[in-house]
């Protein structure tokens, strides 16, 4: 085998995250002192307000869809954006925010909620928006031009309600991605959180920072870093924890009754792939631990619905009950069995879709419920 490693690389372009209050000219400085051309991912709208500082030739591109932004990084990865110097993204905090609300919009398709606003994430969810926006950040951290990331701050605020300090509104692992992080302040010098350039120490600046010291401080070569994507994927094709067990079994293995009880729990409970992720999903490899794993995130995830349910219920006892609201309570019922179930893409094909259903129609599928449930006992 050959060695894995090779020479130090040089030093890439510039990899700015700034963020922090409005009116401290962070699109404006990063406009007026980055290499142009400038291709500017706009995020809120605002490129009209930069027209008569955008260097010649630089271009723009207005959305708030992340699908978007994954295309605009592609073409900005081939050789027709050979010409750009400097990418912009404007604010990048949005990239978290639309990332959170696709899973919303999904969901509601999916009808395992009945609107955005009751859309709960577990942990699986969380940790697969924050792969999803890892390997856009890695992407633009990939990129032969210099990149700025624009983004919001707030001060921080525990459980208790105590302040943390001030940071960055955004994915947490953003700031750790990037070579230089600055904090701008209202009235203040701006703080420089790391640059990797050497161009400024950690600290207070004097003033505002320059983004031209970083620029020269910076180099041009292109270095890759892998996606948390990619890396993912050569993980389970070959180093993953069940390729050797799935080798090394039978092949006419069959999982155990205790395994295929479990798997059919979490399906019901419409969190499978989200555990699949850390223990497999060949039902013949799990050992007791990955059961116990496995366990857990079921009580998890039951404990989030079930403070869904008390909350729904102490909104529900603040007013009058109506025919119209109990029957609305029964219809949610027989969804939420549905789903439980595993039935529910089947009910909706037999009955139609929810917002049609009867009282019959309810008392019918209360008694397929029934009876498939004595077919499963």
């Amino acid at each position: 085998m050959g060695s894995p490693f090779r020479e130090f690389p040089k030093r890439p372009p510039a990899r700015i995250l700034i963020y922090g209050d409005p009116g401290t000219e962070k699109t404006r400085r990063a406009m007026q002192q980055m290499p142009g051309p400038v291709a500017f991912i706009d995020l809120e709208a605002g490129a009209a307000y930069y027209s008569d500082i955008a260097p010649p030739g630089s271009v723009y591109l207005s959305t708030r869809s992340v699908r978007d932004v994954e295309d605009a990084l592609t073409w900005l990865e081939s050789r027709e954006a050979a010409g750009i110097a400097t990418v912009i993204v404007d604010p990048i905090t949005v990239v978290w925010e639309q990332l959170q609300e696709g899973h919303r919009v999904r969901m509601v398709q999916r009808r395992k909620f009945n609107s955005p606003e009751e859309v709960l994430f577990d942990v699986g969810t969380w940790g697969r928006l924050g792969a999803v926006h890892g390997s856009i950040i890695t992407r633009l951290c990939n990129l032969r031009q210099h990149v700025v990331c624009i983004g919001r701050g707030k001060e921080g605020i525990d459980d208790k309600g105590n302040k943390t300090g001030y940071q960055f509104t955004g994915q947490k692992n953003t700031p750790s991605l990037m070579s230089t992080v600055i904090e701008a302040h209202a009235g203040a010098p701006d703080v420089v959180i790391k640059d990797r350039s050497g161009a400024y120490r950690e600290g207070r600046a004097t003033g505002r920072v320059d983004f031209r010291a970083i620029v020269g401080a910076s180099g041009d070569a292109v270095t890759r870093m892998q996606t948390d994507t990619e890396a993912a994927e050569r993980d389970a094709s070959s180093t993953g924890r069940q390729a050797p067990q799935i080798a090394e079994r039978p092949g006419d293995a069959e999982p155990t009754p205790q395994q295929v009880k479990c798997r059919d729990a979490l399906v019901a409970a419409g969190i499978f792939d989200a555990v699949a992720q850390r223990i497999g999903d060949d039902l013949v490899t799990w050992t007791r631990d990955d059961m116990v794993v496995a366990s857990k995130a079921l009580a998890e995830h039951r404990a989030v619905m079930d403070a869904r349910a008390d909350a729904d219920a102490a909104k529900a006892d603040d007013k009058p009950r109506t025919t119209v609201d109990l029957f609305n309570d029964r219809r949610r019922k027989r969804i939420a069995e549905c789903i439980a179930a595993g039935v529910m893409d089947a009910t909706i094909e037999k009955h139609g879709d929810p917002d049609r259903w009867t009282h019959e129609t309810l008392t019918t599928i209360k008694a397929e419920l029934a009876a498939l449930a004595e077919v499963s006992a």
